[in-house]
């Protein structure tokens, strides 16, 4: 395509024949020249890494590797969000360590309210026998304990009284 629109060119300057038109006649083979050294060179490598990997295909003994953009990107794409995966499940874990902690304490302030609980209703309990000790709780045993009394000191004299009888008799 190239040397065919640079033939029409070339032809249309060689018939302007005018010294502008000729300078540009110049530079438009020096391009064309390039162009076609570059092409050359470029078949030749071309050519020299299809030789190479031709002898390395056969030295290996495989199949030509066909080199797949789509898949590669998908790749790269794929290793991009197992990445932030990752991150999101170590942010994950982190959040679950501290939930566990948090709730651990919340378990162990749950058992240590229990425990003050108890202790204040053994405490109150202990404030009110010992307030009611002198007077409530006491007075059946007071009671008691006079009765007792009484009844020594009323039956001690009928025993005393039976013991004289007896050792009269």
């Amino acid at each position: 395509m190239f040397s065919s629109i640079a033939s029409t060119f070339e032809d249309y300057l060689v018939a302007m024949r005018t010294s502008k038109s000729e300078k540009q006649l110049c530079k438009l083979k020096n391009l064309s020249d390039d162009m076609s050294a570059t092409v050359q060179k470029t078949f030749q490598v071309h050519r020299l890494k299809t030789k190479h990997l031709a002898i390395l295909i056969k030295k290996v003994g495989k199949k030509p590797f066909k080199f797949d953009t789509s898949s590669l990107a998908k790749k790269q794409a794929k290793a991009e969000a197992l990445k932030v995966q990752a991150a999101f499940a170590k942010k994950e874990a982190e959040f679950k360590k501290k939930k566990a902690a948090l709730e651990a304490d919340l378990e162990l302030i749950s058992e240590q309210k229990l425990a003050a609980v108890a202790h204040a209703e053994v405490s109150a309990l202990e404030s009110q026998q010992g307030s009611l000790k002198g007077s409530i709780i006491n007075v059946p045993v007071q009671k008691a304990l006079y009765s007792a009394a009484e009844f020594v000191n009323v039956h001690a004299n009928t025993i005393e009284q039976q013991m004289d009888m007896d050792s009269v008799t």
